[in-house]
């Protein structure tokens, strides 16, 4: 069953949705920049007296003792929520992907519902606005609800003392309003609160596993679109596990968070700033005509950055987990540029990736080969056997799928671009980079006519995009649509 309902970000939207489909306990709805509910407690680890207020249903636990328990292994006072439980088990609306965003570019596929089993039985959800839902299963256990309400009642505490907006507010400016920024916030979010839950799953000697050891146990093995949901949740409490001694002294790491989700993967020191390991490059990526066609034609829709976490699943939708890790590891910046063509039903993307080094841009340029030729129902190569490939390690060809063409460029030694998007976009794109390091993309009237090409097939993965999502839920929030990767508005 579904455990979390952020609503789209930047929204203060709570949307509930239970059905049976994947994740863990609780999801926090999206913070921007509000104001946190006053806070009623009335002393470090205490709550209010007047306790839960429990409106629709009831618990089979003591609420208040819960709420205490939370509130002492946390060492700050707790405002009493409103509580809903809603033993609903009924599925959702489904969703439908704009075949031009990137996630549909990549071939993203939705969560998987099988990735739960019968792990997870109850779902849950935090609003921003002191309202906790609770959405247990007919055979869910005092225990499992128990730990559910636990975990809420930590992002209670997170919104009431101002945890989200502290991450948001240390993520460095340049970095702040993009996507890989807003995996940030929701990892330490999720991560703080699946962390809690954990801690209290033990010190109160629950009957039922910790939510970190379910997911050190669920995530190997969960389909790519399940991992684009639950990788804050795992990835931010392991994160959190490494910095803090325990519940109580871990908010200091909401007030020095790490500012990427290279950052929250391999567990560097927070901030993004300065040289070194974890230090962010960042660059822009532009359209800027060539002289040989219309500005016009082309305009720049959006630009994103995506983050090691989420080039890494593009790559783990065609090859292994080991080959994508290793592939994107070594990354330090990447800009996305979206641009759209009146005459053209689909945009045009080019995804510009850059590396620490030279090696580790080869690296990911061979198993971005590797993953288009998985992909592709067929590829042009130019040119010969023995001039294909470039010193960098990028392939000189165009790739097709029933939707989209691909191809793959190297503006220099560190970047990697891929390509994509209708034909006539990517036959005709091509990309520099400027003396301020930016990438530079310029669409010209045609392809090289000197060109000479070979066709080869190659044989169409069997994908299965999983059963329908549920919109709002992060059970069912597609990468492109919600709270886990929104696709925002031009920066």
């Amino acid at each position: 069953m579904n455990r979390s309902v952020p609503a789209a970000a930047p929204t203060l939207v709570l949307v509930l949705a239970v059905a049976a489909v994947l994740v863990l306990a609780g999801c926090a709805a999206p913070i921007a920049d509000s104001s946190p509910t006053p806070n009623a407690g009335t002393g470090d680890g205490e709550s209010a007296d007047a306790g839960l207020d429990v409106r629709t249903g009831s618990l089979p636990i003591d609420g208040n003792e819960t709420l205490d328990r939370t509130a002492a292994m946390l060492g700050v006072p707790i405002d009493p929520p409103v509580v809903h439980v809603d033993d609903s088990s009924a599925g959702g609306a489904s969703g439908v992907r704009d075949p031009s965003s990137f996630d549909a570019l990549v071939g993203m596929p939705f969560p998987d519902g099988n990735d739960v089993g019968d792990e997870l039985t109850v779902g849950g959800a935090a609003s921003p606005f002191a309202a906790v839902y609770v959405a247990p299963a007919d055979d869910s256990s005092a225990a499992e609800i128990e730990q559910v309400l636990a975990h809420e009642l930590v992002h209670v505490a997170q919104f009431q003392h101002r945890a989200p907006q502290e991450v948001r507010a240390g993520i460095p400016e340049a970095h702040r309003t993009t996507r890989d920024a807003e995996l940030v916030v929701t990892s330490m979010t999720e991560g703080g609160a699946v962390y809690g839950s954990s801690a209290y799953t033990e010190r109160y000697d629950l009957p039922i596993d910790p939510e970190s050891e379910i997911l050190e146990r669920l995530y190997p093995n969960a389909s790519v679109g399940t991992k684009l949901v639950w990788g804050p949740y795992h990835y931010g409490a392991q994160y959190i596990d490494s910095v803090a001694t325990d519940p109580e002294s871990h908010w200091a790491v909401y007030e020095e968070p790490p500012a990427t989700m290279r950052q929250v993967l391999h567990g560097e020191s927070g901030g993004g700033t300065g040289t070194g390991t974890g230090a962010l490059e960042p660059f822009e990526a532009t359209l800027a005509s060539d002289g040989s066609y219309d500005a016009g034609d082309w305009n720049r829709a959006r630009s994103e950055t995506m983050g090691e976490f989420v080039v890494r699943l593009v790559l783990e939708t065609e090859l292994t987990a080991e080959t994508s890790a290793d592939a994107a590891s070594g990354w330090v910046y990447d800009r996305q540029l979206r641009v759209a063509n009146a005459d053209e039903s689909l945009d045009g993307h080019a995804w510009s990736v850059r590396f620490e080094d030279a090696a580790n841009a080869s690296t990911y340029a061979s198993a971005l080969t590797s993953y288009l030729d998985a992909r592709a129902d067929s590829s042009e190569r130019a040119g010969n056997a023995s001039t294909t490939t470039t010193s960098s390690g990028v392939v000189n060809a165009t790739w097709y799928t029933d939707d989209y063409a691909f191809a793959v460029a190297a503006p220099d030694e560190r970047t990697v671009t891929l390509l994509g998007g209708p034909e006539a976009f990517v036959e005709a794109a091509s990309v520099d980079v400027t003396a301020d390091a930016d990438v530079s993309l310029s669409v010209s009237d045609a392809r090289d006519e000197n060109a000479t090409a070979t066709t080869r097939s190659v044989a169409a993965p069997d994908l299965d995009p999983g059963p329908d999502p549920v919109v709002g839920a992060i059970a069912a929030q597609t990468p492109t649509n919600g709270m886990v990767a929104p696709e925002r508005g031009s920066r």
